[in-house]
């Protein structure tokens, strides 16, 4: 969902656009002994950023027809090619938090993050995966689709209306 798609708006004219959750959301993937992040068409998935716990192995399995690569080290420089089919693997043993960049031209490419925490440090959540959509898509007629829109406002804030500006357009005024 675009920016423009939708709108959250305040009574004293400050306007909030959906935030893209998939940027922010980390998955549980603590207490594995090995996760895989899929690579395909220059993106990272499943999860995208994660929680691992000390000592996991993380592989990034080349699901696409064609070479993607994988930059570890964070900086967007050094890209290491993975060919379809194959896998690059990597065990974490320090923790904190490691960017990284996945790729299909092997220069700038879209940024992830594992995050590697204690066992016990007190994150938790229960879904392991999610299904994101962003941007546009097509709805067939008679079709529909579940799902959530969030917004991020400063604490207190009141709101006067929100506008859907998607298909057909409405605003709900409260």
């Amino acid at each position: 969902m675009g920016q423009q798609s939708a709108q959250l708006r305040d009574f004293v004219q400050g306007t909030y656009s959906p935030i893209n959750v998939s940027e922010r959301i980390y998955q549980d993937m603590r207490n594995q002994t090995h996760v895989t992040v899929r690579l395909e068409s220059g993106e990272c998935f499943d999860p995208k950023r994660m929680y691992i716990s000390l000592g996991t192995r993380v592989s990034w399995v080349n699901e696409d027809k064609a070479v993607q690569y994988l930059d570890i080290d964070g900086d967007g420089q050094n890209f290491t090619p993975i060919e379809p089919a194959e896998s690059f693997f990597k065990d974490f043993s320090t923790l904190g938090d490691v960017a990284y960049h996945c790729s299909e031209d092997g220069t700038t490419g879209q940024e992830a993050q594992v995050s590697v925490v204690n066992d016990d440090d007190g994150n938790q959540i229960s879904e392991k995966f999610f299904e994101f959509i962003n941007g546009s898509f097509a709805l067939g007629r008679g079709m529909g689709i579940d799902g959530w829109v969030v917004f991020e406002a400063p604490e207190g804030t009141k709101f006067r209306d929100l506008r859907w500006l998607a298909g057909d357009s409405i605003t709900v005024t409260f």
